[in-house]
């Protein structure tokens, strides 16, 4: 008899892990003009994004660990972040957990472009990424 499993569950992985995780950069003034979020697979691949944001990238041990990025693209004022909350494996899926922050009052008036990298342990499973509320 074959036991039903909830979603995202198999036999072997306990429902929910948190996954540790290492921000390596942050800011509000970069080149992506536009909002994404992915895998970076190589040192190159590390390379190419860091020359967005003016940063010497890290050397990475991309055998070990696995690089994530995500950026809101253009805002139209300060204020405005995004933050890696949490990294979670489900089952087969390994989810970052981002939060936008927004202007919360006064604000400086000027196009910012935030993004964070981050590192986690290599997973067995691709990572997706989702934008949770933060109220």
């Amino acid at each position: 008899k074959t036991k039903e499993l909830p979603p995202n569950e198999s036999p072997g992985f306990p429902s929910r892990v948190e996954i540790s995780f290492e921000i390596l950069a942050k800011g509000t003034q970069s080149d992506f003009q536009t909002s994404f979020q992915r895998q970076i697979f190589s040192q190159e691949e590390l390379f190419s994004i860091y020359v967005n944001f003016q940063e010497g990238a890290p050397v990475i041990d991309f055998d070990s660990y696995w690089v994530g990025i995500a950026a809101l693209g253009e805002r139209n004022s300060g204020g405005y972040g995004v933050h890696v909350s949490n990294v979670t494996r489900s089952g087969y899926e390994t989810t970052v957990e981002l939060i936008e922050t927004k202007p919360n009052g006064m604000a400086t008036m000027a196009l910012t472009y935030p993004y964070v990298v981050f590192k986690i342990p290599k997973q067995a499973n691709a990572l997706t990424f989702e934008f949770v509320d933060n109220n």
